[in-house]
């Protein structure tokens, strides 16, 4: 209410577990999200707010339009009880140590944002603005196939460029989405590398190197217990979310192209060495 009646730019500041609903976010200048900063956090959203820090966080989770864009809770089941802290089951009226819930995970592989690519969202997962614009472009001409041996790797250059913003600069988190070859069954633009550039004035640019490894290209074989890599044609998306994606290029994997049991590598680097995802 007090959004909707005001008359100059106004922040939302957002401090919250997780995910919630926005409802009120079309009436307000600009967001700033949080989640739960810990004892800092006033400190933190002044920095922010006055110009002291550019914000270069991105969402870990997708902010949804509706409750239905959720995991629904669980359902408590009638007439099951747990009988004592070791977790035995009883039948019947009272007396249960706890009230036993039903889960169904309906969603099977199409958790979270990898069920809603086709449906409008409030904020897209990976999104995050900065005071800082970026332009990507390819620092190299992207491989055409996944290199052959059981230590394979797909290297794929990518040049960040700060374009506007602040002398003294921002921070760019530069995402690797990754789609298996049709008839997989696997959910398509997955999340498979991610690193955050040093900081960059105006003009300035750096270039990333993001990495794919046989096990990225895997999925899990019930009948062969173990990670089994998918031939054929994968699309690598790279961008600043998973929705605003600025480079895309194909690659082919032959039937024996890798083994899924290589050594895996580090999944962004830049020239200055390997990122690291806490930051």
């Amino acid at each position: 209410a007090v959004l909707a009646r005001a008359t100059i730019p106004t922040v939302l500041v957002a401090m919250t577990p997780g995910a919630v609903l926005l409802p009120f976010a079309a009436n307000a200048t600009a967001i700033v999200h949080t989640f739960l900063a810990g004892q800092e956090t006033g400190h933190a959203i002044a920095d922010v707010l006055l110009g002291r820090e550019n914000p270069s966080g991105k969402l870990p989770v997708t902010i949804p339009l509706s409750e239905e864009q959720t995991v629904l809770p669980c359902q408590p089941v009638e007439g099951v009880h747990i009988s004592s802290a070791a977790g035995l089951w009883t039948q019947g009226g009272g007396g249960g140590y706890g009230v036993h819930y039903d889960c169904d995970y309906t969603e099977s592989l199409h958790v979270g944002y990898l069920g809603l690519h086709d449906e409008p969202v409030g904020f897209p997962f990976g999104h995050g603005l900065s005071y800082t614009s970026f332009g990507y472009e390819w620092a190299e001409e992207p491989p055409a196939a996944f290199p052959p041996g059981a230590g394979g790797r797909l290297e794929l250059a990518v040049r960040v460029s700060a374009e506007e913003g602040p002398a003294s600069g921002g921070r760019e988190v530069v995402q690797l989405y990754l789609s298996f070859p049709e008839g997989s069954g696997e959910p398509r633009r997955q999340l498979k590398g991610f690193v955050k550039t040093e900081s960059l004035a105006p003009g300035e640019g750096v270039a990333v190197a993001l990495q794919l490894t046989c096990r990225d290209l895997s999925i899990w074989s019930v009948e062969e217990t173990a990670w089994v890599a998918v031939p054929g044609a994968f699309l690598v998306e790279v961008g600043s979310s998973s929705r605003d994606l600025r480079l895309e290029a194909t690659f082919t994997l032959a039937a024996t192209g890798c083994s899924s049991t290589a050594p895996t590598a580090p999944t962004g680097t830049t020239e200055g060495g390997v990122a690291d995802p806490e930051e």
